[in-house]
């Protein structure tokens, strides 16, 4: 306990990084008396003062060690601005933020609502503006109809706010989002020593489809729906048709909807063309400007899961391999995180094996009829050239029609 109160009380931003390693150092030599002592700390700490870097710990905490200390301190800690700095962190979902606002709403509490807007307004999802805006209208209306009242200069500022956001326009500058930002690396560099880190999301979610949805890392209700709608449609076709229908309103939205088909086809049992021939479909779609957003998007989409197979089965590794694979044959070449690989232990052997099995197939079909070659390296072209043939997977007779395909992918 005393080494714990000793961590927690050199916490700064600019300490951040040896408080959490004392910590973990704790945690590791008694797990439950740590986390009892790390509780009982910071539910009995004044936060205000130090929110970005008690946040900021809390966000090592819950990502690098232990969820439950998190969820518990929020259990305790009936703090606003605590919850607005978890909530731009990524720990909480909208479901969450959604019961703080109504529970605001219940007891007038307004300038709190507002406190929620401009912290933040960025990051919040329409349903929690729609919240606010019906919310507000209510008391506005009561207030109306009272022969002597009249609404606040408030009310009507947080009803303009909130349509500004939905709009597009932040009346607000982002100074919570400045502040995180200034750690931002610190984070990264910290966690980046972890195979294996917590994304799940805190949620106060209770409907069944709504569950599931957050445990695939669908923390907001534009990801939901997005969820929702991939995997209870029939076909690509379908599904597409429901996405520009209801979701697809700015190109942004299409990062969203590419970022969960991809994750949906890993976590898949067995690879799912479905998923792949809806991203391919969406991406044909686009026009002008928009195709180049999306073909940026996804390449995105596989890089973070390529640069994270550490973490991954596989099963999963598999199932990236054949999406990689895929979308090389239908001209979406997005083997690049492949070929820059620095070092191809098991995992990526395996990844690299997958791929380009698929490819070699589509080649053979000669269904690929435009390939956009790439500049190779040493590590790739190395590997390719004397370890991708294993004898079971690829086999000698694939040795020939193997170094064709790499002449027509690489230069």
């Amino acid at each position: 306990m005393d080494n714990v109160v000793l961590a927690c009380n050199k916490l700064s931003v600019s300490t951040l990084p040896s408080v959490f390693k004392e910590i973990e150092k704790l945690y590791e030599k008694n797990s439950k008396t740590t986390a009892s002592a790390i509780i009982r700390i910071l539910s009995q700490t004044e936060i205000e003062s130090n929110l970005l870097a008690i946040s900021s710990l809390l966000k090592l905490i819950y990502s690098a060690l232990d969820k439950s200390i998190v969820e518990e301190i929020i259990a305790k800690v009936d703090d606003l601005s605590l919850y607005c700095y978890i909530f731009n962190y990524g720990m909480v979902d909208d479901a969450f933020i959604n019961t703080k606002v109504q529970g605001l709403l219940k007891r007038n509490d307004m300038l709190s609502v507002l406190r929620i807007l401009q912290m933040c307004s960025s990051g919040l999802d329409a349903s929690t503006l729609s919240l606010i805006d019906a919310g507000t209208a209510s008391v506005i209306s009561k207030l109306e109809k009272e022969e002597e009242s009249e609404p606040s200069v408030l009310l009507r500022f947080i009803k303009e706010s909130v349509k500004m956001i939905k709009n597009g326009r932040n009346p607000y500058r982002n100074y919570l989002q400045e502040e995180m930002n200034s750690v931002k690396s610190t984070i990264a560099g910290i966690l980046s020593r972890y195979t294996h880190t917590n994304t799940d999301v805190i949620s106060t979610a209770t409907d069944a489809d709504e569950v599931v949805a957050v445990k695939y890392g669908m923390n907001t209700s534009l990801k939901k729906k997005i969820f929702s709608i991939i995997t209870t449609s029939t076909d690509y076709y379908e599904a597409q048709r429901a996405l520009y229908k209801q979701i697809i309103r700015k190109v942004w939205h299409i990062e969203e909807i590419f970022k969960v088909a991809i994750r949906l086809c890993i976590a898949e049992n067995t690879f799912n063309v479905y998923y792949p021939t809806l991203v391919q479909s969406i991406y044909n779609s686009c026009t002008g400007s928009h195709k180049g957003a999306a073909m940026d998007y996804l390449y995105h989409a596989i890089e973070e899961h390529v640069n994270t197979l550490s973490k991954k089965t596989i099963k999963e590794i598999y199932n990236l391999g054949m999406a990689i694979g895929y979308f090389y044959g239908h001209e979406m070449n997005v083997v690049k995180p492949l070929v820059i690989l620095t070092v191809i232990g098991k995992k990526e052997s395996v990844l690299i094996k997958v791929t380009m099995k698929n490819i070699l197939g589509l080649y053979r079909q000669k269904k690929i009829k435009k390939a956009r070659r790439l500049k190779e390296t040493e590590t790739f072209r190395t590997f390719f050239m004397k370890s991708l043939i294993d004898g079971s997977f690829l086999k000698e007779s694939d040795q020939q029609d193997l170094e064709l395909l790499y002449g027509l992918m690489f230069i």
